[in-house]
């Protein structure tokens, strides 16, 4: 080894400067290569430890709190499951429920049931229509419980909806969708009252002639088949914040 050292950096035939090229050049090569090494396992063994827990902390949330969460499967699950364009998904939802309107029945609707040998729509809401615009609230006074509280406001009607109902409507309720027609109002209510509208009568409120201002033949029929939507539509509600205001 001594004698393999002399003959490649301190040979005599060579000059100074080479042999100082060969020694100091030789030892900061070797010092490199092992720095390199060492990054490049150190590099490895950490991307290794570093995936491993991602990989647990994403089983975590996925087990401990995605499922827990409705809003967050939602938002989870829609690129996949939901398309998109939610407002086209709902014109075609529409389209199918309305299909032979104004016909008061339900014979042109696309859906073919096998057991009584007719079109029906199959999403029937047996229960009774959407309420109006003006009466949703759920008080103490008509003995039911309204469902949105200052827990899950944020999912049921959003920060600025919350913040207008709770001032006007203690018990906020939306188990059921709302129906609107025009001139529809509280017949009790007062001046300046959210839902006062003026010499409001129970006529203005009368489904089947569709009340005072506008009066229309279809708005029981209308009433009925949007009572059918109300699940699609409270789904998609909550299924994106942007629908919020719209």
């Amino acid at each position: 080894l001594r004698s393999w050292f002399k003959r490649v950096y301190l040979n005599p035939s060579f000059t100074l400067k080479r042999q100082m090229l060969n020694t100091f050049g030789s030892i900061s090569a070797v010092v490199i290569l092992l720095v390199m090494i060492a990054s490049i396992v150190a590099s490895k063994a950490t991307g290794t430890t570093i995936k491993k827990s991602a990989d647990q902390n994403v089983d975590l949330w996925v087990n401990e709190y995605l499922a827990s969460t409705a809003r967050y499967v939602s938002e989870t699950i829609s690129p996949k499951v939901v398309p998109n364009e939610l407002l086209s998904l709902m014109t075609e939802i529409l389209k199918d429920r309305f299909n032979g309107y104004p016909n008061e029945d339900d014979s042109q609707v696309p859906f073919f049931d096998t057991k009584t040998q007719s079109n029906v729509y199959p999403l029937m809401n047996e229960a009774l229509g959407p309420d109006l615009d003006w009466d949703f609230s759920r008080d103490s006074e008509d003995g039911q419980v309204g469902n949105i509280d200052e827990n899950n406001y944020l999912e049921h009607l959003g920060e600025k909806r919350y913040s207008w109902y709770a001032s006007q409507y203690p018990r906020v309720s939306t188990s059921s969708g709302t129906y609107h027609m025009q001139g529809s109002c509280d017949p009790n209510a007062t001046t300046g009252a959210v839902s006062y509208h003026p010499n409001c009568t129970s006529a203005n409120n009368d489904i089947d002639t569709g009340g005072v201002i506008a009066p229309t033949q279809t708005s029981r029929q209308v009433y009925r088949k949007s009572a059918d939507l109300i699940p699609f539509i409270k789904a998609l509600y909550e299924q994106d914040e942007d629908l919020y205001d719209l």
